[in-house]
């Protein structure tokens, strides 16, 4: 039994993930700032004492702002919006008589850690499990996040281990990692302050085909025989559509 007078009823918990501003028509980071409380009218709402409370348990951060200065060798730079682009910094810090030519590069900084939410990805695969809570109390459609990586580095790199690299050669030498087997095929690595996508690494690769004449309705399973150094062995029965997951595990 309800004590009379309890509050009971129905509750809905909005989170704000993309409020009006200055960036592109929205405050950023995403989610900043504050919507002001909505007014309640529950004129139409019947039943005992019947009626709508509303509390706002967190407000947003402030949103980003502004301008800043660079000072370079005792020049500065002129007041440069928050959200410049890279090109517009690029000019900005050519202008200054105290530096002769620079090049620069953007992009989202991605280091914020959301708290209590994992994510796991089986190699390979195209789709991404989360686990711990609901990823879209964080972030609105179109956000970008990142799986992976650190929160230490300023852009979010993990030490994978160390190399040498020659000046002017496209090979990695000498390569020793420290907690992974390989470098894979298309991610991109940071050697001293350059960047890097790695095209091939070493490992052999062997494609299989399987196909069937249309005129055959059976022939649902296939097996493969491999041999190795003189050393033969045989797959279990796969599936005639059987996944890339599943060739691997047998």
């Amino acid at each position: 039994a309800v004590v009379p007078g309890t509050i009971g009823g129905y509750e809905w918990t909005v989170h704000f993930l993309r409020n009006p501003g200055s960036n592109l028509g929205f405050t950023f980071p995403p989610g900043s700032g504050s919507v002001n409380p909505p007014e309640i009218d529950h004129a139409l709402l019947s039943g005992k004492d019947a009626t709508v409370v509303m509390d706002s348990p967190s407000g947003g951060s402030a949103p980003l702002t502004g301008s800043f200065a660079l000072e370079i060798n005792g020049e500065k730079t002129e007041l440069i919006p928050y959200n410049i682009d890279a090109s517009a910094m690029e000019n900005a810090v050519n202008d200054l008589a105290t530096v002769g030519h620079v090049s620069v590069k953007s992009g989202i900084k991605t280091n914020h850690l959301i708290a209590g939410i994992t994510v796991s990805v089986i190699t390979d695969g195209t789709l991404a499990a989360i686990n711990g809570g609901e990823l879209r109390e964080h972030l609105a459609p179109g956000s970008t996040f990142r799986i992976g990586g650190s929160s230490n580095e300023i852009d979010g790199a993990e030490i994978v281990g160390s190399s040498t690299l020659s000046p002017l050669s496209p090979i990695l030498s000498d390569v020793q990692l420290n907690n992974r087997n390989q470098l894979n095929v298309d991610e991109t690595v940071r050697v001293g302050a350059d960047m890097y996508s790695i095209v091939r690494n070493g490992i052999e690769v062997q494609q299989i085909a399987v196909h069937r004449s249309s005129t055959i309705s059976n022939g649902d399973y296939y097996q493969l025989k491999v041999a190795i150094q003189g050393v033969v062995d045989t797959t279990t029965c796969l599936a005639f559509d059987a996944s890339a997951l599943e060739v691997e595990s047998v």
